[in-house]
């Protein structure tokens, strides 16, 4: 919070996020005039693997922005989608075009305040746990109910995948691969 102070973007070190969501990014900070906070969401479908549940943050939006925030885990079961809350409520069924947040986040350097207050928080509540996870998508949401942030929002038609599960990783590199044959990465990502 120190260094940066122009608009910013952060991912998850291990995921592959498409070149077209950060073209939506690049357009999202133009658009708004390097004004807003921004989220990239995908279409759930887009984002499951094949090998068994993945955790996925559930978005709903209204007029562009994001209004809730649920983070599940999510898994294809037969012809169903079902989606079960970290939170334990019950599961439910979604549908594939359902937007989910993959941390692909546009942010103004005023985020690093709120952020804090609600980390410290976490730690407060979780500081004898050796398994809870602060989750980027829940605080963000919080900071929303309390009015303090807001998330304009764009879903992104990018392709994502990411290696959840050692199986994932033939799927990975053969579309890595693909891209490379066709000319949109250069060959030096093999």
């Amino acid at each position: 919070k120190e260094v940066i102070k122009e608009p910013f973007v952060i991912i998850n070190a291990d995921d592959f996020y498409g070149k077209e969501a950060f073209l939506d990014a690049i357009n999202f900070l133009k658009e708004t005039n390097y004004q807003e906070n921004g989220a990239i969401l995908y279409k759930l479908g887009n984002t499951l693997s094949a090998n068994g549940e993945v955790k996925r943050g559930l978005c709903e939006i209204k007029n562009d922005e994001l209004t809730l925030a649920l983070e599940c885990n999510v898994q294809k079961i037969g012809e169903k989608i079902i989606a079960k809350p970290l939170n334990n409520n019950q599961s439910f069924e979604v549908d594939s075009s359902y937007p989910v947040s993959m941390n692909m986040f546009i942010f103004m350097p005023t985020i690093f305040g709120s952020l804090e207050e609600e980390f410290n928080h976490f730690i407060k509540e979780h500081k004898t746990s050796l398994v809870a996870e602060a989750i980027i998508i829940e605080d963000l949401f919080k900071l929303i109910l309390k009015h303090k942030i807001t998330i304009k929002t764009k879903i992104t038609h990018s392709l994502w995948f990411g290696m959840t599960y050692k199986e994932d990783k033939k799927l990975v590199v053969n579309n890595i691969k693909k891209k490379i044959e066709q000319g949109i990465y250069p060959d030096r990502l093999r």
